[in-house]
């Protein structure tokens, strides 16, 4: 009878670790990557210094740093059961393979998958285009994933601003109808962070106390080239006028796909996250 009961307990323990694990929830990522697999033309830059094979060879190892931010056990990433990432890339990036090879690297049992995913010109009316690919996998994948992440290859997401996501978003949106947004930062080359998109203090009336929340700020310019929403804010997303089409213009074309639901309900960003950069000179 004792062993029956155990056997029974052991099953049961079992069981819920199955349920516990599979509630735990799943983060989508998309990152966009553009490569003009050109550094010189006649022996100049091509692009610029975004063309040259110094810039090339930093947004490469941007990109595996920040799947390896997201492989990692930080604070943040390490919440979620799973974690699907899609680098988007231009059928010319002269990086795809490397991206793959490091794939294929990853150990087994490893929380995050990564699958390259190229785009032939022919269905971009312009490269800021690919800013706009993942738009019809996100949408189609809302009931498979509880997070979606996007990303420019440039910009990584630490650990540390996907936990304030995890905390702060889904009530600020539910109980006060606004979007948790990022703030985009910089080191220079001493070593000080320095916010990148918002150079000037703002005044008392942008800071919002929201009970059970703490204090947040509409920073004057929100765009962070990345945003993450949980499902609902996601939904709500998709079904809106902002999420497509992809713009006529080439002009903020990239930008606009980068910046999220920004005719959504208002972004705000936690005050401590910039306290003494963007409120400095208020004392906040």
């Amino acid at each position: 009878m004792w062993e029956t009961d155990r056997k029974s307990q052991g099953l049961l323990v079992s069981a819920l670790c199955v349920l516990i694990i599979s509630m735990a929830p799943r983060l989508l990522v998309h990152i966009t990557f553009h490569d003009s697999n050109v550094s010189t033309v006649h022996g100049r830059p091509a692009g610029g210094s975004k063309g040259s094979l110094s810039w090339r060879d930093f947004a490469f190892d941007s990109v595996r740093r920040s799947l390896q931010e997201m492989e990692s056990a930080s604070a943040g990433y390490s919440a979620f059961s799973r974690i699907d990432a899609v680098v988007d890339c231009n059928e010319e990036n002269a990086y795809q393979e490397r991206l793959r090879r490091w794939r294929a690297d990853r150990p087994d049992g490893s929380r995050l998958s990564v699958r390259v995913a190229s785009h032939a010109r022919d269905a971009m009316r312009h490269p800021f285009a690919l800013a706009w690919m993942h738009r019809a996998h996100v949408a189609a994948s809302l009931e498979q994933y509880d997070w979606f992440l996007n990303t420019e290859a440039d910009t990584l997401v630490p650990g540390a601003a996907v936990a304030a996501q995890l905390a702060l978003a889904s009530p600020l949106y539910e109980r006060y109808g606004r979007i948790l947004g990022f703030v985009r930062a910089v080191n220079d080359t001493s070593g000080r962070t320095l916010l990148s998109d918002n150079t000037r203090s703002v005044g008392r009336a942008a800071v919002v106390s929201l009970s059970g929340l703490g204090t947040f700020v509409a920073p004057p310019n929100s765009f962070a080239a990345a945003w993450m929403y949980p499902r609902a804010v996601m939904t709500s997303f998709v079904r809106s006028r902002s999420w497509g089409p992809v713009p006529n213009s080439p002009k903020g074309m990239r930008e606009r796909a980068a910046w999220g639901w920004r005719d959504g309900p208002a972004i705000l960003t936690p005050v401590e996250l910039i306290r003494g950069r963007l409120l400095g000179e208020l004392g906040v």
